[in-house]
């Protein structure tokens, strides 16, 4: 896993486009943590820098995580698509991600719209069993 992240074309790229963030430490293990939101039309990001903050660089990498969320959809399209993410930056500019199918993000401190969710389901479909309940 930590190997095909490391190498993944949208991952270099957001990496280098988040260099202004890499963490301050010394150690490989240090890393600065980002969440996303990508519901419908909606997005938000922040990065986790004494609690969840916005960040110079939030607008201009939301086409690559989009682009990453459909790749990931064709890749696996009984997924559907991710909802939200998480990522460390190391100080190396590795991009380690963890995706959220099922859980519900909040954008702007609300929870996310749900017609706009209902839109991504209809918009990349998966099996019955596979929908979280606050989308069902």
């Amino acid at each position: 896993r930590e190997e095909y992240w490391a190498n993944h074309r949208l991952m270099a790229e957001l990496g280098w486009r988040l260099a202004a963030h890499l963490p301050k430490g010394k150690n490989a293990w240090d890393k600065t943590h980002f969440e996303i939101a990508i519901v419908g039309k909606q997005y938000e990001a922040r990065v986790l820098s004494r609690g969840p903050q916005p960040f110079d660089e939030a607008a201009s990498i939301e086409s690559l995580l989009r682009d990453l969320r459909e790749e990931m959809r064709r890749a696996q399209p009984e997924l559907g698509l991710w909802y939200a993410m998480k990522f460390g930056l190391y100080a190396d500019g590795r991009v380690m991600p963890n995706f959220e199918y099922d859980v519900r993000p909040t954008i702007g401190g609300e929870p996310a719209p749900l017609a706009e969710a209902q839109a991504d389901l209809a918009r990349a479909p998966r099996p019955e069993r596979w929908v979280p309940k606050w989308l069902a």
